[in-house]
């Protein structure tokens, strides 16, 4: 029988050893003749600017730690980009100098797949793909980007 496994969430700062937990929820989805995994969502509150967190999720030797880096306190001198898709990322400074270089007389179609996506009924990934919509569909519009598929596990 396929259970939906723990949606607890074990989660401390870099310089803490002190471990918090945050109960998450899970769902599936249908589309047709397809049935999602389980989806597992949890919302962590509470965390300090500008610091490393580590969490981990899973039970036993399922169990896997990841981590992440919360944005600065916004300020007069600090803009609202956040994170993993900021200004000044190897994700933005590579597509930055990318995109200029695609020659469509060689590349007639310019596809851009990503994860999380940017235009959707907000069901199930509510306003997760739009700092990067911000951030990035001016150049998408700019330089022609035909579709952008955006996929979801």
């Amino acid at each position: 029988m396929d259970e939906p496994g723990s949606s607890k969430v074990l989660y401390w700062s870099k310089n803490s050893h002190h471990k918090m937990k945050a109960k998450g929820k899970h769902h599936t989805y249908k589309f047709y003749n397809y049935t999602s995994g389980y989806i597992h969502h949890c919302t962590i509150r509470g965390l300090e600017h500008d610091t490393k967190y580590y969490y981990m999720v899973g039970v036993g030797q399922t169990a896997r730690k990841f981590w992440f880096v919360t944005p600065p306190e916004v300020g007069p001198d600090v803009p609202y980009t956040f994170g993993l898709i900021g200004k000044y990322t190897p994700q933005y400074v590579w597509l930055e100098q990318e995109l200029p270089k695609v020659n469509r007389t060689e590349t007639p179609w310019l596809i851009v797949l990503m994860h999380s996506p940017w235009y959707n009924s907000y069901n199930y990934h509510f306003m997760e793909g739009e700092t990067m919509r911000v951030m990035f569909e001016p150049w998408f519009v700019q330089y022609k980007v035909d579709p952008s598929l955006a996929f979801a596990l």
